[in-house]
């Protein structure tokens, strides 16, 4: 995710709620690889709309149920969801957010494709299929194909 990406739905979150000063970011602590740099750019998206962010930190649906009534009893007025960790609990998610009335951007359609109020982001399908068929042709181009790697 990029920071003009982040930045971009915290914009859509204060369309869906222009009160909003507080915002919760729930991440995947066990994915490190994406969850670091999503948390400084999130919080540089944050400070660019004069928000306040509260980062919960979730991998499992216990600890997602946990963090919907931290979110609830906090009184945050949004929520924004890290995308790939998540696609796995996403119906639990979106009736989560539901449940508690918190609105919520997500990161990709998947969330939305369930019920999810909104998202802004990339199709992580359409980008995979995009990267095999440019693997495939490359393959297809080598002048031995069996050797592409």
């Amino acid at each position: 995710m990029s920071t003009e990406l982040a930045v971009k739905q915290f914009e859509l979150l204060h369309e869906i709620v222009p009160s909003a000063t507080r915002i919760a970011v729930l991440v995947d602590p066990a994915d490190r690889t994406n969850t670091e740099p999503v948390v400084r750019e999130v919080e540089d998206a944050a400070r660019a709309n004069s928000l306040n962010i509260e980062i919960f930190k979730a991998n499992n649906g216990r600890e997602i149920d946990e963090t919907f009534e931290a979110i609830a009893r906090g009184h945050l007025d949004g929520l924004f969801v890290e995308q790939s960790p998540f696609l796995n609990w996403r119906v639990q998610i979106v009736q989560l957010a539901a449940r508690y009335a918190i609105p919520a951007a997500y990161s990709g359609r998947e969330f939305t494709e369930v019920g999810g109020l909104v998202s802004y982001g990339s199709d992580i399908a359409e980008a995979r299929i995009a990267k095999l068929a440019s693997i495939a042709a490359a393959s297809l181009r080598a002048p031995n194909p069996a050797s592409y790697q």
